[in-house]
């Protein structure tokens, strides 16, 4: 039997012995987080011992990673859209002209005061 903690299989050991079945002779049982108290149990209880360091590790390395490729992407859209604005503003520029301080739209009757 499975238990997804170590404490559910400490159960397990109690309902099996009420029933009079021996472990791990009449019912094989298996743990889930290595809890500590596991190791006072006859006979000893199979655990699995989930390295809780190393996933956190992991969790960070992955969110860290997932932010920087979404601030790479977006710093990626932000210069294209300033390179497309930049082009855009000198397309605008190109079609004024400057004399006394104030600008003056080149094109038939079109001027600033």
């Amino acid at each position: 039997m499975f238990c997804f903690a170590d404490p559910i299989a400490y159960g397990v050991y109690a309902a099996e012995a009420e029933r009079g079945l021996r472990i791990p002779d009449d019912v094989s049982v298996m743990g889930y987080d290595d809890h500590p108290m596991s190791a006072l149990l006859t006979p000893g209880l199979t655990s699995v011992n989930w390295d809780i360091d190393g996933i956190v590790r992991a969790a960070v390395r992955l969110v860290v990673e997932a932010v920087d490729a979404d601030f790479l992407r977006s710093q990626a859209l932000s210069d294209e859209l300033e390179t497309s604005r930049g082009e855009r503003d000198r397309a605008d520029l190109g079609s004024w002209s400057y004399s006394a301080g104030f600008p003056k739209r080149r094109g038939p009757d079109i001027t600033w005061p």
